[in-house]
């Protein structure tokens, strides 16, 4: 069987590992749009960021274990379509054929509307190799940098910022930091640390718009006030890759596939969605659905329930994970 799956990040690079292990001998393919290997992202906003990380360290697999795993990376190629019937991805190098196809396509971070200056120069985001080549440069000790976002990824950013000596001011709009993410006894902790540090922290402000013209020179806020800057980070959050996965059929609602009519699905062996700490795992063949709340599942059930699916026949899983609790839907099993 020729698996392709289409994302080389680390939940390719995981389900990849996960499929040999168990034995496929099959072709595996993963395509992935960034020029590098499969790499773990936490450390981006944190000791990458800083310098403290390589990128050798940062990758998860050295060069020679995918050769000798048999497993293919297509990288710097960008998917352009799905046609389920034929079982063929086109991408910007040609069309790949597949058996079975998997989608770990990840997140896109939110920007802020061009219109509110969410495009010009200077304004940043912080989620792959790329935005930290781009980013690092513009770190220079004493520029003025403000963070929009005080989510963990708007809240590491501010932190390494200082420590490189920049002077840092982060918004939030929502009443406090952390606030979908982290009790408010956590929130508090984190921001006396951040303000001791010497970040300012404002919250329950909205940005009105980022000024300057060819240069992102400042940041108003809703209530008036302007803050000057050098730079901007926007960390407000991501939103997940879904177009590939609507133009094939798929019903998607906030990232997740809403599946009305489960025909849809007999067209793809499986599809996996990532977002943040979100993952749904869709395949085909299903029977009967069983709800089983509150079990706890290590993120590998969900490579494990995938790679088995792909040779054994006799039972096929449908998980849907979301912090801080799991809900497991089993499906078909004997």
């Amino acid at each position: 069987m020729n698996i392709v799956i289409l994302g080389a990040g680390q939940a390719a690079a995981s389900l990849a590992a996960k499929l040999r292990a168990l034995g496929h001998e099959g072709a595996i393919t993963l395509i992935g749009d960034e020029p590098v290997a499969p790499y773990q992202r936490p450390p981006l906003s944190k000791s990458y960021l800083l310098g403290e990380m390589d990128q050798d360290r940062l990758t998860l697999r050295a060069p020679e274990w995918w050769a000798e795993n048999r497993i293919a990376l297509r990288l710097g190629e960008h998917a352009l379509a799905i046609d389920p019937a034929r079982r063929i991805v086109t991408t910007d190098k040609g069309q790949v054929p597949y058996d079975a196809l998997v989608l770990t396509l990840g997140a896109t971070p939110r920007r802020l509307p061009a219109a509110m200056g969410g495009h010009l120069p200077g304004v940043m985001v912080v989620r792959n190799i790329a935005d930290i080549a781009a980013l690092r440069p513009a770190l220079a000790p004493g520029r003025r940098l403000v963070v929009i976002g005080g989510g963990y990824i708007g809240l590491e950013a501010a932190a390494v910022a200082r420590k490189l000596g920049l002077n840092v001011t982060l918004v939030e709009a929502a009443p406090r930091i952390l606030g979908r993410v982290a009790a408010a006894e956590t929130a508090d902790m984190i921001r006396d640390l951040h303000r001791a540090h010497g970040t300012e922290i404002i919250e329950g402000t909205g940005i009105a718009r980022i000024t300057g013209t060819d240069a992102a020179d400042g940041v108003d806020l809703a209530d008036g006030r302007h803050l000057p800057a050098d730079l901007v980070i926007c960390g407000i959050g991501v939103a997940p890759e879904i177009a590939l996965a609507e133009a094939a059929g798929l019903a998607i609602d906030n990232g997740i596939a809403r599946v009305l009519n489960f025909h849809h699905l007999i067209q793809f062996c499986f599809i996996v969605y990532h977002q943040g700490d979100k993952y749904i795992l869709f395949v085909k063949q299903l029977f009967y659905t069983r709800i089983c709340p509150n079990r706890s599942f290590h993120l590998a059930t969900v490579y494990t329930a995938i790679a088995r699916k792909v040779y054994n026949n006799r039972f096929v899983f449908l998980l849907s994970i979301f912090h801080p609790s799991l809900i497991v839907f089993k499906l078909g099993m004997n």
